[in-house]
């Protein structure tokens, strides 16, 4: 059912029990008595109505039928006493006695309005009992005058209807407002059960559902989102399968190219070493062997890939002295610089820096750095190396002086298998996984990576890695 449907129905449902309750509190206070306000009309309608019923017996009435009467006009009119005075100044009365003690009081009584003082009102007729005269006596509570005198459900209920109608107004909204709070108070927990799920919905905990079988705009909610999740699950499902299958692929490629990728080197190399006068020949043996260890290369790039994303890369750690490292990186190198007229600025501490880390991992990120400075960096045919120490870590910067990248390229240079255009030829080749997996080393060694470029200014890598001392 819709909410505006469900919003019309307890409206009539609360009308409906506003009615209900209305017209049994109604009819019990009425017979009660308790709202049965008086009007000077009522008063006097009261009195006629006692006199009438005392006419209507024999003129030789005894005293205890007289109070008789007189006590059944009081309780049908309750908030009325019933007296009567006779010419003797002798009263006959039910319960407590009046004030008026005397016809000449009564009199003067009478002739102040019916006030003898602040608090009761009176009004009196004159009858004929047992062939004496007499006043029969009517008087009230000057309280019981201060309803609205209007005229409702015969004499009895004089002056109530402003009290009923306010009773009325007061359990219709009770009644209203209640209903509306219970309802509102369902709807506002729903929708809280709603957001608790959704808040809680993430990638982690795709099994959460909301739990509302209604068939209102909420339930409805609640079901497309229970779709939307499943829909979802499966999804992600489908897809750690197929990045588990690629992964599983890529580590088999990479294993099975090993092999005849090895063989074509070796047998490169072999050739090379009985190299004869063929000269073109010799020439298409030595683009073999070049080609094949630079595909040997992307291939251990490949498999160092898979081993990240399969987690089965690990890290040996062990104490070690960084600065020895680097410089026995950088003996290597050295021939590569003096060919490529390449100008080395190095800063090292003079004294080891002992640092927890992986040195064969360490190693492989560092060369992989002066490689990309060298084959993007060269254009001041500059580079700096520097290794120092700070507050509980150890920094290493690798610096070139070349053409740099621009936000867009920076911005992605991380991501796997992206290769920047600027300034990347295609014979430069690569696969767009050195920077990738060298953050995802240094971050195993609890590390950060980080890159700062500028067009035409340089690129400025800088290594930070905890020193564990």
């Amino acid at each position: 059912m819709k909410i505006k449907y469900k919003m019309i129905g307890l409206f009539i449902l609360s009308i409906f029990i506003s009615v209900i309750i209305f017209s049994l509190a109604t009819y019990g206070i009425l017979n009660k008595g308790y709202l049965s306000g008086l009007t000077p009309q009522a008063m006097k309608g009261a009195l006629e109505e006692v006199a009438q019923s005392l006419d209507k017996t024999a003129n030789r009435v005894e005293e205890n039928e007289i109070k008789k009467l007189l006590e059944e006009g009081q309780k049908k009119y309750k908030n009325i006493r019933f007296v009567i005075l006779m010419e003797s100044d002798r009263a006959i009365s039910v319960g407590q006695d009046i004030d008026i003690e005397s016809v000449e009081e009564l009199i003067t009584c009478l002739s102040q309005n019916g006030q003898y003082d602040t608090n009761r009102w009176v009004i009196a007729s004159k009858i004929d009992l047992n062939q004496k005269e007499g006043y029969l006596i009517a008087t009230a509570n000057r309280n019981d005058f201060k309803t609205i005198t209007y005229y409702f459900n015969g004499p009895k209920a004089e002056g109530v209807l402003g009290k009923i109608m306010l009773m009325g107004l007061i359990i219709t909204l009770t009644i209203s407002s209640l209903v509306t709070y219970f309802f509102i108070r369902n709807m506002m927990q729903r929708m809280k059960g709603i957001d608790k799920v959704v808040d809680a919905f993430e990638l982690g905990r795709l099994k959460v559902r909301i739990e509302d079988e209604s068939s209102d705009e909420i339930g409805k909610l609640a079901n497309s989102f229970n779709n939307m999740a499943d829909k979802i699950e499966q999804q992600v499902k489908m897809q750690e399968e197929y990045e588990e299958k690629r992964k599983q692929l890529i580590s088999n490629i990479s294993h099975d190219l090993r092999t005849p990728l090895s063989s074509v080197i070796g047998y490169s190399e072999l050739l090379l070493d009985e190299a004869g006068e063929n000269r073109e020949k010799d020439r298409y043996i030595e683009i073999i062997h070049r080609k094949a260890v630079y595909m040997e290369k992307l291939l251990k790039q490949l498999l160092e890939f898979s081993r990240l994303e399969n987690g089965s890369l690990k890290v040996q750690r062990e104490e070690a002295d960084l600065v020895e490292c680097i410089r026995e990186i950088l003996i290597e190198y050295i021939p590569s610089f003096e060919e490529q007229n390449i100008e080395l600025i190095v800063e090292l501490d003079e004294n080891p820096i002992m640092v927890w880390f992986d040195r064969d991992k360490i190693e492989r990120v560092i060369r992989n750095l002066i490689d990309n400075a060298l084959k993007y960096g060269m254009k001041e045919r500059k580079l700096r190396i520097s290794i120092y120490k700070e507050e509980g870590k150890v920094l290493i910067e690798v610096e070139d002086f070349g053409i740099g990248m621009d936000e867009e390229t920076l911005s992605h240079v991380f991501e796997r298998f992206y290769r920047g255009s600027k300034g990347r030829k295609a014979e430069l080749g690569g696969m767009g996984l050195g920077l990738s997996i060298a953050q995802e080393i240094v971050a195993k060694h609890q590390g950060i990576l980080e890159i700062t470029s500028h067009i035409n200014q340089g690129t400025k890598v800088s290594i930070t890695l905890p020193r564990g001392d």
